[in-house]
């Protein structure tokens, strides 16, 4: 598997409202491809699979200390047979 990405900063914010404990930490935009298969034979170049993607992520910080991003992603998968296009949402928290 071979995994490739380029983040672009597009806000850089650290700002929010009042004395409320969230604010928009800030917003970057990622290209990404994606390039491998699993397999459990011999290696053969003509069953690797590709993808590409974009997302664009929004960081949050909320309460003090607990930052959330909230992502949006789109990818498009090369495979003629099972290669497919999706589009997702996605919440994420840091542990």
């Amino acid at each position: 598997m071979l995994n490739t990405e380029y983040r672009i900063p597009i806000l850089d914010a650290e700002r929010g409202i009042g004395s409320v404990p969230a604010y928009l930490q800030g917003v970057m935009f990622k290209v990404f491809s994606d390039h491998g298969y699993a397999w459990t034979d011999d290696i053969e170049f003509k069953d690797l699979v590709s993808s590409v993607g974009a997302s664009m992520l929004f960081a949050l910080k909320l309460g003090y200390g607990e930052r959330v991003d909230l992502v949006l992603q789109y990818a498009h998968g090369f495979d003629p047979g099972e290669g497919i296009d999706y589009l997702r949402f996605v919440v994420l928290s840091s542990f």
